[in-house]
């Protein structure tokens, strides 16, 4: 069973939507805790949503700012978690 449908990606990706419908549903929590509710939302409203995979190339310079620490990854992953259990719980 998948919450989201077709989507297979819940936390990250680039996101393109109307200004109308980011206006109806909203954004609410923080980093990719905000994508899975918005997403989960706008399907919930009848809005389309399409997941369109495109190639993670190797950093060149920089850092993750998910894997800077355990305890982000940690911190980060109950977000995650507690967000789609909450929405799969109210569907």
């Amino acid at each position: 069973y998948r919450l989201l449908g077709d989507v297979r990606d819940y936390t990250s990706g680039f996101v393109a939507t109307r200004r109308e419908v980011l206006e109806e549903v909203g954004l609410s929590g923080r980093y990719g805790e905000s994508y899975i509710r918005f997403l989960y939302k706008a399907k919930q409203a009848g809005h389309r949503v399409k997941e369109v995979p495109y190639p993670c190339r190797p950093r060149r310079a920089g850092r993750t700012k998910t894997f800077a620490s355990p305890w982000k990854v940690f911190s980060y992953g109950k977000d995650y978690l507690w967000a789609v259990l909450s929405l799969w719980i109210r569907r």
